[in-house]
């Protein structure tokens, strides 16, 4: 095997590309990423490739790497940009601080720079100025600020990265095309930004032609423009989607299933989301499940209603083991609220679901009674256990009221402790204490009434209670009188 000769004067070099390694590559996980790199090579080869990238021109130093860092770019992004793109380290300091600048005046914050270069380090390739230009021409013409572009390269990067001047020109037309089509459909400007920043994608697989396909086929449905302007802002998507092979497949299946025209279109405007959601893996699954759970007919298409983002549940184990949970429970599988439990507890663990259940078996309620609550309010079993046990104990502690009246107002513990169960308590812990009021009123009653009738009743007709409750500052009615120790259970 022949032996590889090193000149002498290459020594100064290699030393050097030895030092930048160890700067870069501090620790050993990171050393066996860069080793990872390449692949099939052995340590020694792995070093005269590395030594090649840096005779190649790298022009990076320990000062260079010190700066960098103070701007958030630790050793180990700096690691994976030279595994990435080793390309990006022949910038010499001063062109990338003028890159990293450039970044941050269009709009990309300061903090997110060193989380965008470790996703797409060939964000530094770039002058934006001259690369997107006639993007930010299009953007100064409708009144969008150039940050929208910042926004777009924060968190989805490559949607314009990806672009050669071609498809720059392209995308500038139909950012054209699509702001006015947005503004023709009644969004505002505002709405624009947010849509583009969040679905920058709309500039590369929609056009002017697909757009106004999907409005006719929404049209079609019985859906009216200013519905359809609503549709746009909660899921903007909707306008990449092959309107004949994805849009009516899944419309012709929720008509097969017994929805009249005026309930589909309700359904689309009310959670346009599952327009997105498969057909095959979620939509046909999901409906079969719920059939073969008890949902048919019009019982189905009422649940449907009601929750249509159970449409997007995958079916798997976990779903069928909260079936059997609520089935314990008493819950009619043919019932919305069966179908509501299913839709909001569909992220959590079947462990939680009981932890739920047993923790308020534990304040002192009955089975039937929890049993009873969780059926009334399935949106308990996502209130966290903490928010339950301070809601139970100041009914206890501080309402003076026995737990086992909880099943008269379930609702109790979905109410904001701060914004409403704490201040109505201390209005009617005053008035009574105060004898500004003479009847005794049900907690379940003062606590679940609008909030129109308990001012009417318990705060416009008291001036010194009023401003205070009305501003919620309930420590400023602390204090003022303790709950008379008379008041009645109900």
């Amino acid at each position: 095997m022949q032996r590889t000769a090193f000149h002498l004067d290459s020594m100064s070099f290699i030393k050097s590309s030895l030092r930048l390694l160890n700067l870069i590559v501090l620790r050993e996980g990171e050393g066996k990423a860069f080793q990872s790199h390449r692949r099939g090579l052995s340590t020694y080869e792995a070093l005269r490739a590395a030594v090649d990238d840096s005779l190649n021109g790298i022009q990076i130093s320990p000062r260079d790497v010190a700066a960098l860092q103070e701007r958030g770019i630790s050793r180990k992004i700096l690691c994976k940009i030279f595994q990435m793109d080793s390309q990006v380290l022949r910038f010499d300091i001063a062109e990338v601080t003028a890159k990293l600048d450039a970044l941050e005046q269009l709009g990309v914050d300061g903090k997110s720079i060193p989380r965008l270069l470790d996703r797409c380090p060939a964000v530094l390739k770039h002058d934006y100025s001259e690369t997107f230009k006639p993007l930010l021409q299009q953007l100064e013409n409708f009144g969008i600020g150039k940050q929208l572009i910042g926004r777009i390269l924060t968190y989805n990067p490559r949607s314009l990265l990806r672009m050669n001047d071609t498809g720059v020109q392209i995308g500038a037309a139909r950012l054209r095309d699509l702001v006015k089509f947005l503004l023709h459909h009644g969004l505002a400007i505002s709405d624009v930004e947010r849509i583009l920043s969040r679905d920058p994608l709309l500039l590369v697989f929609t056009s002017q032609s697909k757009m106004q396909q999907i409005v006719e086929f929404l049209n079609q449905l019985g859906i009216d423009d200013v519905s359809i302007s609503k549709i746009i802002r909660r899921y903007p998507s909707i306008l990449t989607r092959n309107h004949d092979k994805s849009l009516r497949l899944k419309v012709d299946f929720l008509k097969s299933l017994g929805m009249d025209s005026q309930r589909l279109s309700k359904i689309v405007v009310r959670y346009p989301q599952m327009m997105g959601f498969s057909f095959e893996h979620k939509f046909k699954p999901t409906v079969a499940f719920l059939q073969n759970a008890g949902l048919k007919g019009d019982a189905l298409v009422k649940v449907l209603l009601r929750a249509p983002q159970i449409l997007g549940r995958s079916v798997d184990k976990s779903l069928l083991e909260r079936l059997d949970f609520f089935s314990s429970l008493g819950f009619d599988t043919k019932s919305d609220r069966f179908a509501t439990a299913m839709c909001i507890t569909a992220s959590l663990s079947l462990e939680s679901l009981e932890a739920r259940f047993n923790q308020l078996v534990q304040f002192g309620l009955s089975k039937s009674d929890v049993c009873k609550i969780l059926k009334s309010q399935p949106q308990i079993f996502k209130q966290s256990q903490e928010d339950i046990q301070n809601k139970v104990e100041f009914l206890v502690k501080h309402m003076k009221h026995l737990v086992t009246t909880l099943p008269k107002a379930p609702v109790f513990l979905l109410y904001s402790l701060e914004q409403r169960t704490k201040p109505r308590n201390e209005v009617m812990s005053f008035l009574y204490s105060t004898k500004k009021l003479t009847k005794m009123y049900c907690w379940t009653t003062t606590m679940t009434m609008t909030e129109q009738r308990f001012n009417k009743i318990f705060v416009d007709a008291y001036p010194e209670v009023a401003a205070i409750y009305k501003s919620r500052k309930v420590k400023e009615l602390n204090g003022l009188s303790e709950l008379a120790d008379s008041i009645s259970v109900c």
